[in-house]
């Protein structure tokens, strides 16, 4: 199964090899383009189930049975009671995956809200995640919280707290659930610093 990217290059050879013997054009007439494939994540939630307050830990259990998701009720007990790994924890996976490429990571660090679902970036391990990709060779960026929108002191606090994290100045966005506005959001982000926008 090809890619879109992939399926893209196709169209474009055809469409070149057909303007090529339809309509007389040179083979010197194309340019040669070289494509780089830069794979980005988000990370919305470092984790699925650890580092939630007793509160949202209680009604997330509650939740389940009364939807009577017994699977994911169970696994989320082996989780926070340390018999299985918590599912979202799969960085060492994701960064064996992703070689000899390097990714640009998002990271959400808003306060919980409606569309703001990861964990406190004071819960045990979250600081330990960054530096584990910072240190494998990735980029990391700030993921402004959907609350934030628009708010310069709220991304730029986001922004601060990644680099007090990581030791270096961020330089890359995208924003959650990619809630910007033109030229408004760019002006903001210039403001504080950014330079490499990947909303778009």
């Amino acid at each position: 199964m090809l890619h879109s990217y992939e399926l893209k290059n196709v169209w474009i050879h055809a469409f070149k090899q057909h303007l090529i013997e339809k309509a007389g054009y040179s083979q010197n007439a194309f340019k040669t383009e070289q494509f780089q494939h830069v794979p980005s994540i988000d990370i919305d939630a470092v984790y699925a189930y650890k580092g939630r307050s007793i509160l949202r830990t209680g009604l997330a259990f509650a939740k389940d049975l009364l939807f009577c998701r017994f699977s994911e009720l169970k696994q989320r007990a082996q989780v926070l009671l340390g018999k299985q790994p918590d599912p979202n924890d799969n960085f060492k996976w994701q960064f064996e995956a992703l070689k000899p490429h390097t990714a640009n990571y998002f990271f959400l660090l808003g306060p919980y809200g409606q569309y703001d679902k990861n964990i406190s970036i004071k819960a045990e391990g979250f600081k330990d995640i960054i530096q584990a990709v910072q240190k494998a060779g990735h980029i990391v960026g700030i993921h402004p919280s959907y609350a934030s929108y628009l708010n310069q002191a709220e991304v730029l606090q986001q922004k601060q707290t990644l680099e007090g994290i990581i030791g270096t100045k961020v330089l890359h966005a995208r924003h959650h659930f990619l809630r910007f506005k033109l030229p408004d959001s760019y002006r903001l982000l210039l403001s504080i610093g950014i330079q490499h926008e990947h909303s778009m």
